[in-house]
């Protein structure tokens, strides 16, 4: 295998940023306006190929028709990254170590990827668009596929109607929304009506789901502990006080264990009568 060059088949569907054309920007430097990638949202399905090399990474589909993108968007141009940034091969391995993908070795045919890249700087857009169609991201009919799991479970847990008894809001955040749209994380977030704040999220390159307790008192990690995490089929990692972590299959326990905590102020095991 070539040095640094890295080639992977996807077997589990993940959200993939297509390069479509180029906009010009708000940025400039001196007299010269930079222009940014403008970015479809489209899924990775099985049997899709990912090309992590040097140069940067490609797409090839199982129809062969190669694409130039990336797993999460670019932050603006000028905005300082703290702590120094994953690369989009870095990513692709984290992906194959989780069991997203899996390492394949080089393919013995030639592939034109500058030719994808040709196709993108060649396609001209309208001033000002930014990264993505954030209108189009934000349409409930484009979920990443790992959100749409997340809301499955939520589904089969009726979390929406605890939401509602409750008097607490919820929504979505898809990949590439929220205040980090360079993070990989998919998220569910409950604002309860006491004021404090519940997220449960995920990322393509871990088996893990994360949910963070927000407010002065955090609670529902406390109201876990209190129930008994086996009876609820759920194998918990309290972080800290703020953060617990599920391994994803126990997605739809979760969600049941958090729909008893929004509509009842405690978690229930499955089942159990509710006042």
């Amino acid at each position: 295998m070539t040095l640094g060059n890295h080639y992977y088949e996807f077997d589990e569907p993940v959200r993939w940023f297509k390069a479509v054309g180029v906009s010009p920007s708000n940025a400039w430097w001196g007299d010269r306006r930079f222009d940014d990638i403008f970015h479809e949202p489209t899924t990775l399905n099985p049997g899709d190929h990912v090309h992590a090399l040097n140069g940067g990474v490609w797409v090839v589909r199982a129809d062969g028709a190669v694409e130039v993108g990336c797993f999460r968007l670019p932050k603006p141009r000028f905005e300082k990254d703290h702590g120094g940034s994953i690369s989009e091969q870095s990513l692709a391995a984290m992906m194959a170590k989780c069991g997203r993908c899996h390492e394949i070795d080089k393919p013995s045919g030639q592939i034109n990827y500058p030719a994808a890249w040709d196709r993108v700087r060649a396609t001209k857009l309208p001033e000002r668009l930014g990264n993505v169609d954030m209108e189009r991201l934000s349409h409930a009919t484009n979920i990443s596929p790992l959100l749409q799991k997340l809301l499955d479970a939520a589904s089969e847990a009726r979390l929406g109607r605890a939401v509602s008894r409750s008097g607490a809001t919820w929504r979505r955040i898809d990949v590439g929304q929220g205040s980090d749209p360079a993070s990989l994380e998919c998220t569910i977030r409950i604002d309860p009506a006491d004021g404090d704040r519940i997220t449960v999220s995920a990322s393509p390159t871990e088996r893990k789901v994360w949910v963070r307790d927000f407010g002065k008192n955090p609670k529902f990690a406390s109201a876990l502990k209190e129930a008994d995490p086996g009876v609820l089929g759920l194998s918990p990692e309290y972080r800290n006080t703020m953060c617990t972590l599920i391994p994803e299959e126990q997605a739809a326990d979760l969600m049941k264990a958090l729909a008893s905590y929004v509509e009842h102020g405690h978690v229930a095991a499955p089942g159990a009568p509710r006042p």
